[in-house]
């Protein structure tokens, strides 16, 4: 058989095999990737008066730009069009190796603030009073009689029986659904489950609201329980006199690293605005705790040792690594400017680079395979 035709089986040979060890490996240790396409509109809240045209487009242009960004620090290629007037944004993402994370990345707001608290002991005065036996409410029953109703023919009803009696319902309480701090200077007022949270909000608008300091706001978040209540309550300073509040204006670079214990956090830069703002809210609450809150939770409530220079923070929340990635992506490219619907999804697995990889390898073994055989059969003739 002739040499060159010898060479080329054994060429086709050897690009089957690595054909076949390419796929398998593909399938077993390659990461799957993604194109997403969204469709998104600007959402209305609730009760407000529905934006107007020249609204919605600067609200969807301020949008595109932070999701563009986000997309571009996460590595992710971007494409985003205008529809329906404008009033639409179509946004297609490729090479997404995580639908998750691109999910979390696009939809959350991204709002970041950071507080002064009010702390356990601050407030114990106003809550105490509020600490009261839970109210008993009556329930009406219908007592035992002997009832003849006169139709005209004398007819005698049966004796009425009473109505079971309900049993007697007890008001919720403060102290029925919190577990409060036991800590006079943390920053966690208490916690409480998190079905509790509406009826919390209930007892503090009739029990609290009136004296508690006009400025305060409670928030939930993540805390180190004592207990199986999963949310912790934080009291905080949300504006007045005074009060310095940090939010995503002030920061000019945030990025995913691992804190001194190796767990992920979030290390961010302030700008020279936000850098006077941390030096003096961290010098005004020294021995005091601060609240980071990210889209309205409260992610971290650190103690301040001694007032902080040089324009640098860091935030650890109990992150995976790609939380903390999403959230310095979000902090990266700034707060959405309001919140949007997903109208439309569409998630497709990417089989071109892995195709064209699989050609390559081919290619390349076909020529190896050929190219070193035909050498072999030469040396030998030659012998």
């Amino acid at each position: 058989m002739n040499t060159w035709l010898k060479s080329l089986l054994i060429g086709v040979v050897v690009a089957g095999i690595a054909y076949f060890v390419f796929q398998r490996m593909t399938k077993q240790k390659t990461i799957r990737r993604f194109t997403a396409h969204y469709e998104l509109i600007r959402e209305a809240k609730p009760g407000t008066v529905r934006a107007g045209h020249d609204e919605t487009m600067d609200d969807l242009h301020k949008m595109s730009q932070a999701i563009q960004a986000r997309c571009k620090n996460a590595g992710y290629p971007i494409v985003v069009k205008t529809m329906g007037n404008d009033e639409k944004l179509d946004i297609t993402i490729q090479h997404v190796d995580d639908t998750i994370r691109l999910r979390r990345l696009i939809k959350s707001t991204g709002k970041l603030e950071i507080h002064e608290v009010y702390t356990m002991q601050e407030l114990v005065s106003v809550i105490e009073p509020s600490l009261k036996e839970p109210v008993q409410v009556s329930v009406e029953t219908v007592p035992e009689e002997n009832t003849v109703i006169d139709t005209g023919k004398a007819i005698k009803f049966s004796e009425l029986k009473p109505e079971a009696t309900k049993p007697v319902e007890q008001a919720p309480t403060l102290a029925s659904i919190i577990t409060f701090s036991q800590q006079p200077q943390g920053a966690e007022i208490g916690w409480i489950a998190e079905k509790d949270t509406a009826v919390f909000r209930k007892i503090f608008i009739k029990d609290l609201s009136s004296s508690m300091p006009v400025n305060a706001r409670f928030y939930y978040g993540p805390g180190n329980s004592p207990s199986k209540r999963n949310l912790a309550v934080y009291a905080l300073r949300s504006y007045g006199e005074g009060s310095i509040i940090i939010d995503n204006t002030d920061i000019k670079t945030a990025m995913q690293a691992f804190g001194y214990t190796g767990i992920p956090s979030v290390e961010f830069s302030f700008t020279s605005t936000g850098s006077r703002k941390w030096e003096m809210l961290t010098g005004k609450n020294v021995g005091r705790p601060l609240a980071i809150l990210v889209d309205d939770k409260v992610i971290s409530a650190p103690r301040v040792e001694s007032a902080i220079l040089g324009g640098k923070a860091s935030i650890s929340g109990g992150f995976t690594v790609a939380e903390a990635q999403a959230l310095a992506d979000q902090l990266s490219s700034g707060a959405m400017p309001a919140s949007f619907h997903i109208i439309k999804q569409e998630i497709s697995p990417e089989t071109g680079l892995v195709n064209l990889k699989s050609l390559l390898i081919v290619l390349i073994a076909f020529a190896i395979g050929t190219g070193t055989s035909y050498l072999i059969f030469k040396l030998l003739k030659s012998n």
